[in-house]
């Protein structure tokens, strides 16, 4: 992009100065509209711990690192996504060495490689099924393909790590641009800010009517021993039919949560939920990103999914989309997206080769906000 002005030389004129463009170059980048961020997983922390492997199927994206025990099954695996392209494991730039982090608080000065150290490296596997060594990292992608690797709806430079094996962005990527959905509808508001110490602001004890509900969260309640929004096996309605009552208990279809200011969600007490995205009557929204969320919180708002290690079951389609939140899944957890998962913090302890705990499909996820950026 060329920008010139035609500049008058006025008093220059007597020293020598004549009328000519000035001006200067620029270099900018564009990001259509209505594309999806082509991650299955994306993590600024990514924490793994169970004694099951884990299976993403899609493109995974930590910052800092993938660490499963080096025990039991524990392994970590990136799959084939819905449409049959190769899982590869992206890492946040710089990997190895001892280059200061550039988020020094999240609990490390340096940045850390794949772990564990033992085993410091991604292995390619033809299939994630075969993938169970305790403690491996792997992905189903070559791993000599980072200088072509194109992921949709992302801007990546990628280069190999030496150590790892696994591909480096550099710069490392930030959390996407995703516009919410709108507060059109059937908008039901839940409000904690003024209420005690553990005290939830909704607890799910009947069947949600479809809507989006807007949690704003009580500043005394803390999780995961106390979430704004609880879904409890003692309590949650049975109210599951058809196809969907062979595998869950409380069906909160239609329903969109809006977490504010750090609001959370906690799947408690052998609960089996699906939770399916709201779409506001026809003619009453025009967001493209309606229809696509279980679960947003804008970023800055810490708001957070925690599911207890007590025998839960939790099934979510669409997006989660928690940039500055966290995910939490316990041992004895099952947890499963059919769609992407954007958070800060992934701790996910649960798990097993042969059920991915997130399937990417670009038809069903929020799209990015168009992008004009100025990068010379």
């Amino acid at each position: 992009m060329d920008v010139t002005d035609p500049a008058a030389a006025g008093l220059g004129g007597a020293i020598g100065l004549h009328m000519g463009p000035t001006g200067s170059r620029s270099v900018a980048y564009h990001l259509p509209a209505a594309q999806p961020f082509g991650f299955a997983l994306y993590s600024n922390t990514l924490v793994t711990g169970g004694n099951q492997g884990e299976v993403i199927d899609g493109n995974v994206y930590a910052y800092r690192d993938i660490n499963p025990q080096s025990g039991g099954h524990s392994g970590f695996c990136a799959g084939p996504d819905a449409n049959g392209n190769l899982g590869a494991i992206v890492l946040g730039s710089p990997q190895s060495g001892s280059f200061p982090s550039p988020d020094p608080a999240a609990g490390s000065p340096y940045q850390s490689n794949v772990r564990p150290t033992a085993a410091d490296t991604v292995q390619a596997v033809s299939s994630c099924s075969v993938a169970t060594g305790s403690g491996t990292v792997n992905q189903t992608a070559n791993l000599g393909a980072c200088g072509t690797l194109s992921v949709q709806g992302v801007t990546l430079t990628a280069v190999q790590d030496p150590s790892s094996r696994a591909c480096m962005a550099s710069p490392a990527l930030l959390p996407p641009d995703l516009q919410g959905p709108s507060l059109s509808g059937n908008v039901v508001t839940e409000d904690g800010s003024a209420l005690g110490n553990n005290r939830s602001v909704l607890t799910v004890t009947s069947a949600l009517t479809p809507g989006l509900y807007y949690v704003t969260h009580n500043p005394n309640c803390s999780p995961p021993s106390c979430t704004d929004v609880v879904i409890d096996g003692h309590s949650a309605p049975s109210n599951c039919t058809g196809a969907y009552a062979s595998s869950y208990t409380t069906c909160l279809v239609g329903v969109t949560f809006w977490l504010d200011q750090g609001a959370t969600i906690g799947v408690t007490n052998g609960a089996h939920v699906l939770i399916s995205p709201y779409q506001p009557p026809s003619g009453q929204t025009e967001d493209p990103n309606d229809g696509f969320y279980s679960v947003y919180a804008p970023t800055g708002s810490a708001g957070g999914l925690y599911e207890s290690n007590v025998s839960s079951s939790l099934t979510v389609t669409g997006t989660v989309y928690l940039p500055s939140g966290t995910l939490s899944a316990g041992q004895n957890a099952l947890l499963s997206i059919d769609g992407q998962a954007i958070v800060d913090t992934w701790n996910v302890q649960s798990g097993n080769f042969t059920n991915p705990e997130v399937t990417f499909d670009p038809r069903y996820v929020a799209k990015l906000r168009e992008q004009l950026q100025l990068v010379q």
